[in-house]
């Protein structure tokens, strides 16, 4: 039986039980009770061993982004690029331009899209590739997801 009960607390997703007296005994009037608890990391564990979790996607897109506006600005863009099918990371947190690149680039994107004061204002955002040799192009607002489109081709074939 000792067995049963260990092999059941490490396996069972959810267990309830009688909690009779817990009210009175922090200072409240008796009244009955029952309550549960479920595992979320053995549900996740059971959706994973069923093969019934989606595949997660790698990030196609890392927004980096500096100066006044700038968070605003990326995610509007950032919006822009899921509708047209794409997985973005925006940079939301401080760093410098450096340390937002060596992100990018641990991050597998396949492009970093770069935004600033600069941008902001002209209406236009930089799309570096990550993992092709190319250059970077400075490309309109409406013209960025057939930018990464065409990086991520190259990356593809390459």
């Amino acid at each position: 039986m000792g067995d049963d009960r260990a092999w059941r607390a490490r396996n069972d997703l959810c267990l309830s039980g009688r909690y009779d007296g817990l009210i009175e005994q922090l200072g409240g009037k008796p009244a009955p009770g029952i309550g549960f608890g479920m595992g979320l990391e053995r549900v996740l564990l059971l959706l994973q061993d069923k093969g019934l979790l989606p595949t997660q996607r790698g990030v196609d897109v890392y927004l980096v982004q500096q100066g006044a506006g700038a968070a605003l600005y990326g995610m509007r863009l950032a919006a822009r690029l899921r509708t047209a099918g794409y997985a973005v990371v925006q940079h939301l947190g401080e760093g410098s331009f450096k340390s937002q690149m060596k992100k990018a680039d641990a991050s597998g994107a396949a492009v970093a899209v770069i935004v600033g004061e600069n941008e902001i204002q002209s209406e236009q955002a930089v799309v570096k590739p990550l993992r092709v040799d190319g250059a970077q192009e400075t490309v309109a607002l409406d013209d960025v997801p057939a930018a990464v489109a065409r990086f991520q081709a190259q990356t593809l074939q390459g």
